[in-house]
């Protein structure tokens, strides 16, 4: 049998293209790149990191796994608050709440209010330009736990 960091990094997996996958868990952020072939990362030990980031996540007190898809031929010309100019792609966010030994695939609703949500002070934020909001659950063919 599969364990749970393999089952959600195979879910993963199955989200198309090019990812960045944030785990965080006892306030601590790691982030791995995926290529749209499934490499994870540019070395062979990123896949191994990968699988004990989520691993902690999921027995930690609290945490989460944030997945941004690149989406493919969506590059938008904008202006940074900065002033300078750049190609921004068009992302689509999934998330995964884990902590005490469970997981638990957000819907699309949950990620949005996760995302537009300060963490310290529970106002609304605005929303990340560019980004749709998805159901990770569409991926996946584990049993919620």
């Amino acid at each position: 049998m599969k364990s749970k960091s393999a089952m959600l990094i195979d879910v993963i997996l199955k989200i198309p293209g090019k990812k960045q996958v944030t785990v965080i868990s006892i306030g601590e952020a790691q982030t791995f790149d995926i290529a749209a072939n499934g490499d994870i990362g540019y070395d062979k030990e990123h896949a191994l990191e990968l699988r004990r980031a989520i691993g902690l996540g999921i027995s930690s007190p609290v945490g989460a796994i944030i997945v941004r898809q690149f989406i493919p031929n969506s590059e938008e010309l904008v202006t940074f608050p900065n002033g300078k100019q750049g190609m921004m792609p068009r992302k689509s966010i999934y998330a995964i709440a884990t902590g005490n030994e469970k997981f638990e695939f957000l819907s699309a609703e949950d990620v949005e209010l996760a995302m537009t949500t300060d963490s310290e002070t529970g106002e609304r934020i605005d929303p990340e330009p560019y980004v749709i909001y998805q159901d990770i659950q569409a991926f996946s063919d584990v049993t919620m736990n």
